[in-house]
This record gives structure tokens, C-alpha cells and sequence, in this order.
């Protein structure tokens, strides 16, 4: 019951490690859970410095008063050492502070929090018992293993889209040039190719084989981003092809960065 009431407190956090609310809500659960059951096992040394750091580092008030309470927790399950309620609360309250619940934003610095409680989590795993030992490893295979895994996809996907951006760009370009010269068929050619550039750049990115990477902290608001702006660069050129076919030729001069 302790693992699921810090699940739902961690899920409450304002951090947003991916950008996609629904998302960072499970996994900042998943990680309130965690902390949770590694701070019932692990040593009290490492569980001291994740609460004080995160609430060190917190500049808004309720988590920073969460820090202290896991604190105060920790001190508590350090002379009550079978008091698995005050361990599991300690780590809770730990990854609650270092990620702004109750919707607050993340800790200052945060990866020096996030540091100890990765200290607190192998600290756990060594001092465990074999079974904890044997689903921690799974599950950290697990994890990095599917966290390559998309990584890798992710990145593929976003070099394809690149280069497609890029392709895709400078025929827009050359289709301007074109139209200001009065080469109709000739902007409307290159437009239509810098579509045609900018779809494939944009399937690439939206792909089912890419989406996993969309829930990895950090690249998915990268490769959000990307998939924005090649969406928006092919609408500009669909303005283009529209504005050349009705043969509207002044209406292809580029203003302001707009067709």
C-alpha cells in the first residue's frame, strides 16, 4: 500500500520529462513506486543525501516541505530498522520533492538528486535479498534495453527527417526563386517536390516504428519539435503549389517569412 501511495504522490510531480502529460504522469508514478521500495532496502546513507538534495534544491515550498518529511523519515527508519512504512515513505517523499509534487516544477539541478537516488537504488540492490536482486536486474535490463532500442530507432527517424527537411527546404526555396522570376511551372515543380521531401520527413518521424522513442525523457521534445517543423514547412509549401496553380504568381513572393 506504502508503494502505491508514493506512485500516486510521484505521479502528482510538475516535472515533464517527455512533454506529454499523460506520460510523465506514469512514469513519474512508476518512479515514486520505485524510489519507494529501494529505500526500504537500501542503507540510510544514501536515502539522507536523495531527500536533502531534493529538498535543498526546491525552490517551491510543499516540496521542499516533502524533502524534510522524507528526511524525518529516514532518520525515523534508521532506529526502527523493520519499520518498513518509514523506509518506503523516505523514498517516496524523496522523489516527490526532487520532482515538484504536487505540481510544482522539478528540482533545481535536478540530476544530482536523481544521482542519489540512483545511489540509493544499487544501494538497495546490493543489500537486498536474492529475489529483490534477481527483479531489479530484470527490470533494469529491461529498461535499458528498450530505452536503446527506441533510442536508436529515434534517432534514425530524426536523421531521415533531417535530411528531408533539408531536401525540402531548398526546393521551397528554388520554388521561390522560381516564381519571382515568373517561372510558374517551374515553382510549382519544385514545390511539389518539396512536399513530396517534407511528407516522407514527416512519416518518418510519426512512424509507428519511431513513436516508442516519443517517451524517452529528453528526446521526446526533441523529436516533437522536428516533427512540428517539417509539418509546418510543408504546409507553407502546400500555400505555394495552391497560390501557383491558380497561376497567382505575386502571391508566391515570400513576406515576412510567410507565402
Amino acid at each position: 500500500m506504502a508503494y502505491v501511495l508514493a506512485g500516486a504522490l510521484g505521479a502528482l510531480g510538475g516535472a515533464r520529462p517527455t512533454g506529454i502529460a499523460w506520460l510523465d504522469a506514469v512514469l513519474l508514478g512508476l518512479g515514486g513506486a520505485a524510489a519507494a521500495a529501494c529505500a526500504v532496502r537500501s542503507r540510510t546513507i544514501p536515502v539522507y543525501v536523495a531527500a536533502g538534495l531534493a529538498a535543498a534544491l526546491q525552490p517551491a515550498t510543499v516540496p521542499l516541505v516533502l524533502g524534510g518529511l522524507g528526511l524525518a523519515a529516514a532518520f525515523a527508519r534508521r532506529f526502527r530498522r523493520r519499520w518498513t512504512l518509514a523506509g518506503a515513505s523516505s523514498g517516496g517523499l524523496a522523489w516527490a520533492a526532487a520532482v515538484g509534487a504536487p505540481f510544482e516544477p522539478g528540482a533545481r539541478l535536478l540530476f544530482l538528486p536523481m544521482a542519489a537516488l540512483v545511489w540509493m537504488a544499487w544501494s538497495a540492490r546490493r543489500h537486498a535479498g536474492r529475489q529483490f536482486r534477481r527483479r531489479f536486474d530484470r527490470v533494469a535490463l529491461a529498461t535499458v534495453g528498450l530505452a536503446v532500442v527506441a533510442g536508436a530507432l529515434g534517432t534514425m527517424s530524426a536523421i531521415s527527417a533531417r535530411i528531408q527537411l533539408t531536401r525540402g527546404v531548398d526546393l521551397l526555396q528554388a520554388g521561390l526563386t522560381a516564381a519571382r522570376e515568373g517561372d510558374t511551372d517551374g515553382a510549382v515543380a519544385d514545390l511539389r517536390a518539396a512536399r513530396q521531401a517534407l511528407g516522407r520527413g514527416e512519416d518518418a518521424l510519426g512512424a509507428v516504428w519511431a513513436r516508442p522513442a516519443w517517451a524517452l525523457p529528453g528526446a521526446s521534445q526533441n523529436l516533437r519539435a522536428l516533427h512540428s517543423t517539417v509539418a509546418e514547412v510543408g504546409d507553407l509549401a502546400d500555400a505555394g503549389i495552391r497560390a501557383g496553380e491558380e497561376a497567382d504568381v505575386e502571391s508566391l513572393r515570400a513576406r515576412h517569412g510567410q507565402v
